[in-house]
């Protein structure tokens, strides 16, 4: 049979079972009993919802602060929020590579001390949030720690960074950005070595204080494909 005898046959079927109301304009349907053999002709919803839908019809936990019933972008008014204490804590990574590894940890780098830079870098990063990122608010921040190390090991630096405030919003995203300025810092410091330094790993490890409660991120332990064997591979000799 070809599709399109099969296609009449379903609109047969669903036209069967459509009833017109007397003397009215409007139409009312009954449930309509599909074959079995044909419910796979039948096409199913797809895709996502838009972020303009997410704004306007989903859940509260669903829901763009940012953006207003219209999906336009907005500015959060915190104005009935109490003011509580709140902190955050981020980190970054930033893979240098052995060359610039070992430049930094003999502070060799014509620049200067890389890590005291990038913390210093972080701080200004932090206070400059609402400067950089459009929407946000510019918070009186009680304090920010952003520490840099090098890890020999895997030819890196972690950066951690730490604000606080007693505010009506919180500092996930100071937090956020004094990691990156400080990650672009190292990036600046030492690309005259090296282009291929990557910058990676920017998450926002705990936060707490507000309305939505706290939040921990759990470590998930990744192996590093990256890494070389510790050992030489030794051949198996045995019987198969």
């Amino acid at each position: 049979m070809g599709i399109t005898k099969v296609l009449m046959n379903v609109y047969k079927n669903i036209i069967h079972h459509i009833t017109i109301k007397e003397h009215s304009s409007s139409i009312s349907r009954v449930p309509i009993k599909t074959p079995n053999s044909l419910l796979h002709l039948i096409p199913k919803p797809i895709g996502q919802p838009t972020l303009r839908a997410l704004s306007t019809t989903s859940s509260p936990h669903q829901q763009l602060t940012h953006v207003n019933h219209e999906g336009k972008a907005r500015m959060v008014d915190v104005s009935e929020k109490t003011v509580t204490t709140r902190m955050a804590t981020a980190a970054a990574k930033v893979k240098v590579g052995p060359e610039i590894s070992r430049l930094i940890q003999e502070n060799a780098l014509k620049k200067g001390d890389v890590l005291t830079i990038a913390e210093i870098a972080g701080i200004v990063g932090a206070k400059k949030t609402s400067q950089l990122i459009p929407l946000c608010h510019n918070i009186p921040l009680n304090s920010v720690s952003v520490t840099a190390r090098l890890h020999e090991k895997s030819q890196e630096v972690v950066i951690n960074a730490t604000v606080q405030c007693d505010g009506k919003t919180g500092v996930e995203m100071e937090a956020l950005t004094a990691v990156c300025l400080a990650a672009l810092t190292v990036y600046d410091m030492c690309k005259a070595v090296s282009k291929s330094i990557v910058i990676t790993d920017v998450h926002l490890l705990s936060k707490s204080g507000g309305r939505s409660g706290d939040f921990v991120k759990e470590e998930i332990t990744v192996r590093d494909y990256n890494r070389l064997p510790n050992g030489r591979l030794q051949p198996y000799v045995g019987p198969v």
